[in-house]
């Protein structure tokens, strides 16, 4: 049997306000064993694309889906920390929410 995509995008375009255009007609797929990364320049838009892939940002055109069971997240770059908790601990908070 052939492995399905665990995440896919068809003609993903994420332009801002006043027009400017983050990316267009993105086109990618993902199987679940992949490790992917996601490099480029300051404002490239990296964090935007994982938004949309983790579900939070939801104003873009084209299709951005997970397959049906798939749980996605997002930590952010400079999350709010619990300074009680250690590293392993807030992420494991985070998780919970």
């Amino acid at each position: 049997m052939a492995q399905q995509f665990i995440f896919q995008m068809q003609g993903l375009t994420k332009a801002f306000p006043g027009g400017k255009k983050v990316f267009e007609n993105i086109w990618l797929s993902f199987y679940s064993d992949a490790k992917i990364g996601v490099v480029g320049v300051n404002g490239s838009g990296k964090s935007t694309l994982l938004k949309i892939m983790a579900g939070l940002d939801k104003e873009f055109s084209g299709e951005a889906k997970a397959a049906e069971g798939t749980k996605m997240g997002y930590l952010e770059q400079e999350p709010h920390l619990d300074p009680a908790l250690n590293v392993d601990d807030n992420v494991i908070a985070w998780e919970e929410v």
